[in-house]
C-alpha cells in the first residue's frame, strides 16, 4: 500500500511504475528515496541528501552522563528557527564538512564523529546515484520557487504525508491523522512550541507514545501535494477536518 500511495506502483495494474523503478535504484527506504527524488527537482539535493545520510546512519548527537547539560546546550546552536528538526540535521551536517570532518570538533560539540563520518560516505553515493537517474517532474511547480526551508519541507512530505499528526484539545498531546492514536514530541526534538499540524519520522515506543524528527507544516501544503488524499472525506475524525 506504502509503495502505490508514493507512486512507485500502479495502483489499478500492479506495475511498477517510471518513478518506481528510479526509486528501485537507492538503497534506501523508498519513502527516503521519493524525497531525494523531489529534492533533485527543488534543485537542494545538497540540502537532502544532507539529512537523509544522517538519519540512516545513527545519532548525530551525544550526551555523556556527566555532561548533559554541556550538550544539549551546545546542541542549541544548530537548532532551526524554521522550528524543523530536518532543517538542523542539515545545520550540524554543514558545520560538520566545514570543520573538515575535525573529530575535535565534534568532541568539542557533542557530536557523534562516527556517525558523521559515516553520513558524509552515504551522502557522496546517493548523489552520485542521484545524478545517473532519470529526473522526475513530481513536485507541483509553484513550490520550486519557495524558499529551501519550505522546499525541504516539501520534499519530505512528498515521501512520508502519511506520517501527520495533529494538535488536540489536551495540551501538548498529538493525534495521528486518521487514527486514534495519541503521541507527545520526543525531548530530543529541536523546538517545542506546539503547532497545529506536525510532520514526524520517527514514531517511537516507551512507556508513552513519541514521534520524533518533526516538522511544523501547513494544511494547505498537504492539499497542494495530494489533494485527492487530503479531501475532507478521507479525513474521518471531526477534529481532523477542520484542519483543511
Amino acid at each position: 500500500e506504502n509503495l502505490v500511495l508514493i507512486g512507485a506502483i500502479d495502483e489499478k495494474t500492479g506495475d511498477i511504475t517510471e518513478i518506481g523503478q528510479t526509486i528501485g535504484k537507492f538503497p534506501l527506504e523508498p519513502q527516503f528515496a521519493r524525497v531525494l527524488i523531489a529534492s533533485r527537482y527543488l534543485n537542494i539535493q545538497n540540502e537532502v541528501s544532507n539529512i537523509i545520510s544522517v538519519l540512516t546512519s545513527g545519532n548525530w548527537r551525544t550526551r555523556p552522563m556527566d555532561c548533559l547539560s554541556r550538550a544539549d546546550e551546545a546542541h542549541k546552536q544548530f537548532y532551526s528557527e524554521h522550528s524543523c528538526d530536518l532543517i538542523t540535521i542539515n545545520n550540524v551536517m554543514n558545520s560538520f564538512v566545514n570543520s573538515n570532518c575535525s573529530k575535535k570538533y565534534c568532541d568539542n560539540h557533542f557530536l557523534n564523529y562516527r556517525v558523521l563520518t559515516t553520513a558524509v560516505n552515504v551522502k557522496n553515493q546517493l548523489l552520485r546515484l542521484l545524478t545517473s537517474a532519470i529526473e522526475h517532474d513530481i513536485i507541483p511547480s509553484q513550490i520550486s520557487k519557495m524558499s529551501t526551508d519550505k522546499k525541504i519541507k516539501f520534499a519530505f512530505l512528498s515521501g512520508f504525508y502519511q506520517q501527520i499528526v495533529h494538535l488536540t484539545r489536551n495540551s501538548g498531546v498529538y493525534q495521528v491523522l486518521n487514527e486514534s492514536t495519541q503521541v507527545i514530541i520526543h525531548t530530543s526534538a529541536s523546538f517545542k512550541e506546539k503547532n497545529k499540524l506536525l510532520l514526524y519520522l520517527e514514531f517511537v515506543l516507551t512507556s508513552k507514545n513519541y514521534i520524533r524528527t518533526v516538522s511544523k507544516v501547513e494544511s494547505s501544503w498537504l492539499t497542494l501535494l495530494y489533494p485527492a488524499y487530503f479531501n475532507s472525506e478521507n479525513m474521518k475524525l471531526s477534529d481532523i477536518k477542520k484542519h483543511f
